[in-house]
């Protein structure tokens, strides 16, 4: 999928489900997803929180957009200089650099990314598998780039939804050993619930959307995968 067809797939996204459909002040539906998903990246970091100090440390997140999740790595203590970041989208590596001057954010396709190898001591990507790449083979290739460019003993964070349809492949454990032969799953933690019972507990009884949460993991539809790249 190429940077004009993600764009129209976002429009579409947006006319199809609304403007605030991703607005935190005017959609209570989302408050708690939201939580959710920010909680378990906290979880799923916690073994690799030493990154934070490292004097040569280096991040990557693949399909960036416009820095959102960067964004959420230095409220987290991850220090701007280290930071790099991906998109196929001129328009939103545009905005990424007003939003994150002293991140490094370039315009690369994820199926070639222009590093070397072994770059990198963290790479992340969140909801691109599931959101905007549904064909297998460039499913494949970006896993693979994404691994390349990820140092020996390196971690890399896939965070993206357990669930599919509608064309959508689900990224499961399964399917993320397949993709990622040479990598341990570290740590897998539960995010944000499906969406149609999310939003819906979000927005008319958020104090149940933890128990619930907690006490039926079925219901669990993101989550957030720590991976460690072997040294063979």
């Amino acid at each position: 999928m190429n940077a004009t067809e993600i764009e129209e797939l976002n429009a579409h996204r947006v006319v199809e489900k609304g403007a605030d459909r991703d607005d935190l002040l005017r959609n209570k539906g989302l408050l708690f997803q939201y939580l959710a998903n920010q909680r378990s990246i906290c979880e799923a970091l916690r073994p690799v929180a030493g990154l934070r100090s490292g004097r040569n440390a280096a991040v990557l997140d693949v399909g960036c957009g416009d820095g959102a999740s960067l964004l959420h790595l230095m409220e987290l203590g991850f220090p701007a200089q280290m930071m790099h970041g991906i998109d196929i989208r001129p328009s939103v590596i545009e905005r990424g650099r007003r939003r994150l001057p002293a991140c490094t954010l370039i315009v690369a396709d994820a199926c070639h990314i222009p590093y070397p190898d072994a770059t990198f001591d963290l790479v992340i990507e969140s909801t691109m598998f599931v959101q905007e790449v549904t064909e297998a083979p460039i499913r494949a290739s970006i896993a693979r780039e994404m691994a390349r460019v990820t140092k020996p003993g390196g971690f890399l964070l896939i965070v993206d939804w357990r669930y599919g349809g509608r064309g959508y492949q689900a990224v499961t454990q399964r399917r993320l050993r397949s993709l990622y032969p040479g990598c341990d799953i570290v740590r897998s933690v539960g995010g944000a619930l499906i969406p149609p019972v999310g939003r819906a507990v979000s927005r008319w009884c958020p104090s149940l959307y933890f128990l619930i949460h907690r006490w039926c993991p079925p219901l669990i539809g993101l989550k957030a995968n720590l991976l460690c790249k072997s040294f063979a």
